[in-house]
């Protein structure tokens, strides 16, 4: 008489499982188009500005888990870049040394 481990068999359903079922992708959310309403509302709060996203994904947090990153692209752009900052300092520097 042979005995079946419970484990085993749960073990391979579970396997089984992961082999057939979608898995989620993992690319950040598109707010032109958000699929889910709690996405939305990260993007409404990105739209807000840096600090309303911060609290809205801090507030969230254990419901969603959204990350600040996926959604800082939503975040309107007011005053100059860090990147326009860093090219206009070079640009100073190239015009300021006499060739």
């Amino acid at each position: 008489m042979t005995i079946r481990h419970p484990i085993l068999s749960l073990s391979a359903a579970a396997l089984a499982a992961a082999l057939v079922l979608p898995v989620p992708a993992l690319a950040s959310p598109d707010c032109s188009k958000p699929m889910f309403s709690h996405e939305a509302r990260a993007c409404a709060a990105a739209g807000a500005g840096s600090e309303e996203l911060r609290r809205f994904v801090q507030r969230t947090a254990k419901l969603y888990q959204l990350s600040y990153h996926d959604f800082a692209q939503a975040i309107p752009r007011s005053g100059p870049t860090v990147a326009d900052a860093v090219e206009g300092r070079v640009q100073r520097v190239a015009a300021a040394k006499p060739r």
